[in-house]
């Protein structure tokens, strides 16, 4: 979300952008609701699902950190369905989302309510969806997927990462030639 808010104030500074399996900076409220709706989850399981996960967020100075603060300006932006970001357009360069597919919840940590698995493939359809749709806004734009990276791509699968690097300088040379 920072690099496409940075993206769309200061176009001119950047060859190109790589978003490595980003938070969702695209999921809306109602697009929140469609992987529920892919596994099979009734108006009523939604409702009672979303009703504690997308309520508007309470600004609270008790816990005044910064990761706190951050938090509660994410939440808003969410809230908002990222309006501050979403209408506008990325520059023309090179873009790139690179997604990991591993499904890495601790049994401890996953939703009991339903198959969290499922839940998390059906998200990342949709989520891969929208990033083709920005990625599609440019010449030069692409989305990676590695099916045995997990949120840390980097980690997971570096060549990936490196390889994608290669080919947004690769891509904005050829935009920067045929500007000539």
């Amino acid at each position: 979300m920072y690099a496409r808010g940075y993206a769309i104030y200061y176009p001119d500074d950047l060859a190109g952008l790589i978003f490595l399996d980003p938070g969702d900076f695209t999921e809306t409220r109602e697009a929140f609701n469609e992987p529920l709706r892919d596994i099979g989850r009734t108006p009523q399981q939604i409702d009672a699902f979303t009703a504690n996960r997308l309520s508007k967020p309470k600004v609270t100075s008790a816990a005044d950190t910064t990761p706190v603060r951050e938090l509660e300006v994410l939440g808003e932006l969410r809230w908002t369905d990222w309006k501050e970001i979403s209408g506008s357009k990325l520059p023309v360069i090179p873009i790139q989302f690179i997604i990991g597919g591993k499904f890495g919840v601790a049994p401890e940590q996953r939703i009991k309510e339903f198959d969290h698995e499922a839940y998390f493939r059906a998200r990342q359809v949709r989520a891969f969806q929208r990033y083709a749709k920005i990625a599609g806004e440019s010449p030069y734009g692409k989305v990676f997927y590695s099916a045995g990276a997990g949120h840390f791509v980097h980690s997971d699968d570096p060549a990936m990462v490196i390889s994608c690097i290669r080919i947004a300088l690769e891509d904005y040379q050829r935009l920067r030639q045929e500007k000539k």
